[in-house]
C-alpha cells in the first residue's frame, strides 16, 4: 500500500471512529477519550530524555485515575483539583521510596506535566460537553470539525501559498500564510455551524473559530519543538502514515483549556 493510500485509509478509519465514539452517547465518548489520553501520556513521556517505563506506567495509572473521577456522581473540577494534589503527593513520596526512581526527579516533573497537557484538556473538552446539564455531542463534535478545516486549510494555504516561515527553528513547514488559511477556514466553518443554532455560553462561533485555529496551531508549534528536541519526526506510530496521538490533537492542548476558561467565567 503506498504512503498515500496508507494515510488516507488511515485518515477514514480515525474519522470514524472519533465521530461515532462522539455522537453514539457520553459513555462510547468517555472510553473513546479515556483511549486517547492513555496513549498520549504514554507519547508525551517517551518524547522526555530518558523517562523509565514506571515512570511512564506511572502516568498513565495517574491520568486514568483522574479521567475516571468524571464518572463519580456530582463531580466537579474542585474534586479534580484535590484528586490531582493527592496524586501528586502520592507520585513524590513514591520517588523516595523507591531506590531506582530517586535520580532524575525531573522525570517526575514531566509525569505531572503530562497530566496538565494531555489529560486536562480532555477532561475539560468532555465536561463542555454537559454545560447545559445533559451530553450535548455536537459541541465536541463542532470543536474537532473547527480544528480539523483550521489544520486542512493551513496545510492547503502553506503548501499551495505559503512563502514567509512562521517559526523556520521550531517548524520549518509552517507559514504565516498557512496560519491565516487555517484561520479563514475555521472562520467558515463556524459560519455554517450557526446553522446548527447551537450556543455555547460566553462564546460565539467565531470567536471559538479563532480560538481554536490560532491556539491550535501555537499547540502544533509547541509539540514540534518537543519532537525537535527529541530528534523524531512524529510523536508515535499510533495512526500509521499521520504519526501517534499527539501529533493528531495537538491542537486540542492549549486551545481546550483557554476556551473552558472562558466559558466558566462568561456563564
Amino acid at each position: 500500500m503506498s504512503d498515500l493510500l496508507l494515510r488516507l485509509f488511515t485518515g477514514v478509519v480515525f474519522l470514524i471512529v472519533m465521530i461515532s465514539g462522539i455522537v453514539f452517547n457520553s459513555t462510547s465518548c468517555f472510553w473513546l477519550f479515556l483511549v486517547i489520553v492513555i496513549i498520549g501520556n504514554w507519547e508525551y513521556s517517551s518524547l522526555q530524555e530518558k523517562v523509565s517505563e514506571f515512570k511512564k506506567s506511572i502516568g498513565v495509572v495517574l491520568s486514568v485515575l483522574l479521567f475516571a473521577a468524571l464518572s463519580l456522581e456530582g463531580f466537579k473540577l474542585a474534586d479534580l483539583v484535590l484528586i490531582g494534589l493527592i496524586l501528586f503527593t502520592s507520585t513524590c513520596i513514591l520517588s523516595v521510596l523507591l531506590p531506582k526512581e530517586r535520580l532524575r526527579l525531573s522525570d517526575w516533573a514531566h509525569v505531572i506535566f503530562s497530566q496538565v497537557y494531555v489529560t486536562m484538556p480532555f477532561i475539560m473538552l468532555y465536561m463542555l460537553a454537559f454545560i447545559s446539564g445533559y451530553y450535548e455531542w455536537k459541541v465536541i463534535l463542532s470543536f474537532f470539525v473547527l480544528l480539523w478545516l483550521s489544520d486542512t486549510g493551513a496545510y492547503i494555504f502553506g503548501k499551495f501559498l505559503g512563502r514567509h516561515k512562521l517559526l523556520p527553528k521550531v517548524s520549518p513547514k509552517k507559514t504565516w500564510e498557512g496560519l491565516v488559511g487555517g484561520v479563514l477556514s475555521a472562520l467558515i466553518g463556524a459560519y455554517f455551524l450557526l446553522k446548527f443554532g447551537l450556543e455555547i455560553p460566553g462564546l460565539s462561533w467565531y470567536v471559538l473559530a479563532l480560538l481554536v485555529s490560532i491556539l491550535g496551531a501555537m499547540g502544533d508549534l509547541f509539540e514540534s519543538q518537543m519532537k525537535r528536541n527529541k530528534g523524531v519526526k512524529d510523536s508515535g506510530s499510533f495512526m500509521p502514515g499521520h504519526g501517534g496521538i499527539l501529533d493528531r490533537f495537538d491542537g486540542v492542548f492549549l486551545s481546550v483549556p483557554v476556551i473552558f476558561a472562558i466559558v466558566k467565567i462568561m456563564s
